[in-house]
């Protein structure tokens, strides 16, 4: 099989409310939502309420993503609730409280406006043509963001994601962010991230100190990557280790490596489980795979990477250029396109 891809173009000059059709189509379409939870204008934004629902019988088992569009860009924030009458977070069935249901230290009221609690996603220049493709398989979609070569890959839980029972049973005191961001770890690997949470989010909220308002670094959910290792040529100086990464890939040269290996291996790999705490695998459509060689450091988003041309065809959501030629991986989370 193959994803449904579609492309959500931005064609310059534009404002940030066709930024945020933009995102409400491709939201739709990806069974995400039937309309914004809440739409309004505030400080000179264009903010979108996404409601993800992820278990109606939990007090916790919702979460609410908040965009806003401007014309620098895209930032976003979570809460556990929200009030669209008024445009702010509150708690699930209440008020709420500060820094636990809505990231800031501040009222409600005046947090609406504050983006430095925020995530950027992605600088945009409202001369510049930018796009959002889709691409969805199963229930799964992920997001290319792009702006000429910047991009930013990401995707949502949908409504239909399944946890582990001890995590699905902790919903009732903290509430589940599920988006999140495939990244290249920095050296040879693909990181599946979260980055923007409150003390209340059961992934990673955990570790905010006490006064803190917020958590805006990267979480890494679970890093899959490839073992550094020399060329068949005997190009590199590597010792077969798998740096900053909690699950390997096997690959190998051929026979100058292990004269009991005919043939390079080098697949890509499906399968791909996002974290501990879901219960279900990525659809096989998406996968990780890697390059070396030359190519190995000329590699652009959205580019075509061919196992068998016509048969299995895939397209680079993300990626990293190895920066050299000899036995490092560049690695690519891949969306399949053709098969």
């Amino acid at each position: 099989m193959a994803v449904t891809k579609s492309i959500h173009a931005i064609v310059a000059p534009w404002n940030s409310s066709q930024v945020a059709d933009a995102f409400k189509d491709a939201f739709i379409a990806a069974g995400l939502m039937t309309e914004w939870y809440d739409s309004f204008t505030s400080g000179g934004d264009n903010h979108r309420i996404l409601e993800g629902v992820y278990d109606n019988s939990k007090t916790y088992g919702k979460c609410y993503y908040h965009f806003y569009f401007h014309s620098a860009g895209i930032n976003y924030k979570v809460c556990a609730g929200w009030d669209a009458v008024n445009h702010y977070p509150k708690g699930p069935t209440d008020v709420g409280t500060q820094k636990y249901d809505w990231i800031d230290d501040s009222s409600a009221s005046s947090s609406v406006n504050s983006t430095g609690h925020s995530y950027f996603i992605l600088s945009l220049t409202d001369t510049i043509n930018c796009s959002l493709t889709r691409y969805t398989s199963g229930d799964r979609s992920f997001f290319t963001l792009r702006s000429s070569t910047s991009y930013q890959t990401f995707t949502i839980d949908p409504p239909s994601t399944t946890f582990r029972t001890w995590y699905q049973n902790a919903l009732v005191g903290g509430f589940h962010t599920g988006l999140w961001f495939p990244q290249n770890n920095g050296n040879t690997g693909i990181n599946f991230t979260n980055y923007n949470r409150t003390k209340r989010c059961l992934f990673g909220g955990g570790g905010a100190r006490a006064a803190q308002a917020w958590l805006n670094s990267a979480i890494v959910i679970v890093s899959y990557g490839f073992q550094n290792m020399n060329t068949s040529a005997g190009l590199g100086n590597y010792y077969g280790s798998f740096d900053n990464i909690s699950v390997a890939l096997p690959h190998w040269y051929g026979a100058d490596m292990n004269n009991g290996v005919l043939s390079d291996f080098l697949p890509v790999f499906n399968g791909i489980r996002p974290g501990s705490i879901y219960t279900q695998d990525l659809p096989d459509d998406f996968g990780i795979g890697g390059v070396r060689g030359s190519i190995s450091n000329s590699i652009t988003i959205q580019d075509t990477f061919v196992v068998t041309a016509g048969i299995e065809e895939y397209e680079v959501l993300a990626f990293r250029n190895s920066g050299s030629t000899s036995g490092a991986v560049a690695p690519l989370f891949l969306a399949r396109t053709v098969g």
